[in-house]
């Protein structure tokens, strides 16, 4: 009777057990990074033999719950973090290369709209030289130019100083995060396998995880007691954290003067140059190098701007017989300007003679400058070509983003399909061990009525 009611007991005790970790499933089905439970049952064994010291054979005594198993899949979860990597990069070029396109403005108060502006305003001053109106007209259109050139150039340099903010703040988060992992590396080290403890120190463990993989493109390594070690990339990667260190390694972001971004990994006394290839931090030194290169291109069409006009005044004569004054003031695209001093009196419209002294053709110099300054390599072609360069890089960038995201849906449906809870599943385990606890139940009541009628007979 005895061992009816242990085994009895022992069913009762497990399928306890296994109904509040179905519970457990059930409250944290929505609850995310958390990892289904299963309980682990074992069967009991009893011991017999000849004398109390002797137990030389065994016979079953009922079940019992040995342990919480977590339901995890390592090689779906590396899938799954590795599409985060890839979509995250896709997202946050796609972000700021929209911005960057949105920044050269192409409309009607753009560069481009503004230098045409110059062009068309030198052709019809060149057909009435001496008409006062439309050299101020002519005068107006370069300061208009120079002015959105000054307006891009500073859009531009706001955005290299976000992409930077928000690349610092990354790079922040990366550390912390590396922190967190090493301490629960160390928690997991003296956690006991199949305990509750252990199971939700792992949760916490792939929690970060994710949320480092959608910073940067991370590979990782597990050891047999669930603590992790961490590389950048991939296994030849930069060591990020061993599962031994109790702290992990630093990185650090470098920022160029001109808005270009670099990272460093320094473990210990060693310091390596890092790129990550995925991750918001990919997406932002990307986006930072991509802007700093329009930001040289703007600088370029600035001066060419600038020299096309100085050496035109340089080049002709004024109304008076004299070489004109620079109409321009300014070394880049943030100081270019239409000099203050200038009048429509300083316009060299005219070509010089043979003999460079005297007026030639009263507009001459005009149809040169419009000549000169249009054409294959003019400043309207120069600005076309790297708006257009921003729309392809955008449109590529658009297109990855939606193959990424796809990619990313995928894995992390895979993934949820092992790990995830499904209610459907749960309430057909909460039916099988509820019968199980109300049978072992009857086991205990059977063996009390049976003892009650065996002591009936006394």
């Amino acid at each position: 009777m005895s061992d009816l009611l242990s085994i009895g007991r022992s069913g009762v005790l497990a399928y306890k057990g296994a109904l509040q970790t179905i519970g457990e499933n059930v409250t944290n089905a929505d609850t995310a990074g958390y990892s289904r439970r299963s309980v682990v049952l074992s069967e009991q064994s009893t011991y017999s033999g000849p004398t109390t010291l002797n137990r030389s054979a065994s016979a079953f005594g009922g079940v019992q719950a040995v342990g919480v198993s977590r339901v995890w899949d390592q090689y779906k979860a590396s899938n799954a973090w590795t599409t985060n990597s890839d979509s995250s990069n896709a997202d946050t070029r796609t972000q700021y290369l929209t911005t960057m396109e949105s920044l050269l403005n192409d409309t009607d108060a753009g560069v481009g709209t503004r230098l045409t502006a110059v062009f068309t305003t030198a052709t019809q001053l060149s057909a009435n030289p001496a008409d006062t109106s439309v050299r101020q007209t002519f005068l107006a259109s370069i300061s208009d130019a120079a002015s959105a050139i000054r307006t891009t150039a500073s859009n531009l340099t706001q955005l290299s100083g976000t992409i930077t903010t928000q690349a610092t703040l990354q790079t922040s988060e990366a550390n912390d995060t590396l922190g967190a992992l090493a301490k629960i590396n160390l928690a997991l080290r003296t956690s006991p396998t199949n305990s509750p403890a252990r199971a939700q120190l792992e949760d916490q463990r792939d929690s970060l995880l994710g949320s480092l993989s959608g910073v940067m493109a991370i590979n990782t390594d597990f050891a047999a007691d669930g603590s992790v070690t961490v590389r950048m990339n991939d296994v030849t990667g930069p060591l990020l954290l061993s599962n031994t260190a109790v702290l992990p390694s630093d990185v650090s972001l470098q920022t160029a003067s001109d808005g270009r971004l670099a990272m460093t990994v320094r473990d210990g006394d060693t310091v390596t140059a890092a790129t990550p290839t995925g991750g918001s931090l990919a997406g932002l030194i990307d986006s930072a190098n991509v802007n700093a290169g329009r930001r040289a291109q703007l600088d370029g069409i600035a001066t060419g701007m600038i020299d096309l006009l100085n050496n035109f005044q340089a080049n002709g004569l004024t109304d008076a017989g004299v070489a004109g004054p620079d109409l321009m003031t300014g070394t880049d695209a943030a100081s270019i300007n239409l000099s203050g001093t200038v009048t429509i009196a300083d316009i060299a419209a005219a070509s010089p003679d043979a003999t460079g002294t005297a007026i030639g053709t009263a507009n001459g110099n005009l149809l040169s400058l419009v000549s000169n300054g249009r054409g294959a390599d003019g400043l309207e072609q120069k600005w076309k070509t790297m708006v257009t360069d921003q729309s392809l890089l955008v449109s590529s960038a658009k297109l990855q983003q939606s193959a990424a995201s796809a990619r990313k849906s995928t894995a992390f449906t895979a993934l949820d399909e092992t790990t995830g809870v499904d209610l459907d599943n749960e309430a057909a385990e909460l039916l099988r061990f509820q019968q199980a606890y109300s049978a072992s139940a009857k086991v205990i009541q059977a063996a009390r009525e049976t003892l009650q009628d065996i002591l009936n007979l006394f």
